[in-house]
């Protein structure tokens, strides 16, 4: 399997993590400087996921000094996992199965992002914009926009079977972009950076409504047309949906692609999907994947789009 370099930004020590992208973990590694006195230097890169910066220095035959840096990403792939339906359940806040999921994340020190859909947050208690916004300040979890009202093949006044963003105005979907970006942010303390349509269903004025809202950066299985930058699908982890299948995942699995997104919905599954999941996201660390969320991945492919 390849390894691969990225470099991302300017620092000037060489930093060692478990997980490439944990910046919180202690430096493990002492300051790492080369003096370049050939014409060229070589830095062999670590065997494993990781995140090393080097600084160069060197100098002109006139005697002026010179110095560079740069921090290097070293990954085999990316994966970002696209967990939709982050629901309130009265009393519990959430399902169990989120509850379940939250605690797998954690364990497996490994990165997720979640879907919110703004009625839920109308819906909710205080609890659960408590835990929504315990969960956004861990790095580990991004929550994303899902919509407001979570409308799949519905049908409207006219009696036509349309979704939240299929089939509906572009003055609707707008409203509804805008309501969950306010709730999210007045209600969770939380600014949301990605959307994906509930039922991935989506129009030309899915469009036009997400260029009117510049604060969404991200765009989770849109069309290649938009503006945003589209983190498109990949091999499924349910199949079918709401089904985790790890015989079908690793017959599926390719390793080639620098990124993969999967999609999953953790509300919906029992103990025996549970441990299909698991064994899958196992099989993806044995293979040195690194997860990410949408904006970090973001960082990595278009660095420039971030404010």
């Amino acid at each position: 399997m390849r390894i691969r370099l990225l470099i991302i930004m300017s620092l000037f020590f060489l930093q060692c993590a478990r997980s490439p992208l944990d910046s919180t973990a202690p430096d493990a590694g002492e300051p790492l400087s080369i003096d370049i006195e050939a014409p060229a230097a070589t830095f062999t890169a670590p065997e494993h996921p990781d995140t090393v910066t080097i600084r160069a220095q060197a100098r002109r035959e006139d005697g002026a000094a010179l110095a560079g840096t740069a921090t290097i990403v070293v990954y085999r792939q990316w994966a970002v996992l696209k967990a939709d339906d982050f629901r309130y359940v009265p009393s519990w806040t959430v399902s169990r199965g989120w509850r379940r999921y939250v605690d797998f994340v954690s364990r497996r020190e490994i990165r997720t992002s979640l879907g919110l859909i703004g009625k839920e947050i109308e819906r909710g208690d205080s609890s659960f914009a408590t835990m929504i916004r315990d969960l956004a300040a861990d790095h580990r979890y991004e929550f994303w926009n899902h919509g407001y009202d979570h409308a799949v093949s519905v049908p409207d006044s006219l009696g036509r079977i349309v979704s939240e963003f299929r089939g509906t105005s572009y003055e609707h979907q707008l409203d509804h972009l805008r309501r969950t970006q306010e709730l999210a942010r007045e209600e969770c303390g939380i600014a949301l950076c990605a959307f994906g349509a509930p039922g991935n269903a989506f129009d030309a004025n899915t469009v036009r409504a997400l260029d009117a809202c510049p604060d969404i950066r991200i765009w989770l299985f849109g069309p290649e047309e938009s503006g945003k930058l589209v983190l498109p699908r990949t091999i499924p982890i349910e199949q079918p949906i709401f089904n985790p299948d790890f015989a079908a995942f690793l017959t599926a699995y390719d390793p080639e692609p620098p990124f993969a997104v999967y999609q999953i919905h953790p509300k919906d599954w029992d103990e025996t999907r549970f441990g299909e999941f698991a064994r899958i996201v196992d099989f993806l660390l044995d293979q040195e994947v690194t997860f990410v969320t949408p904006s970090e991945l973001e960082r990595f492919l278009e660095p420039e789009r971030i404010p």
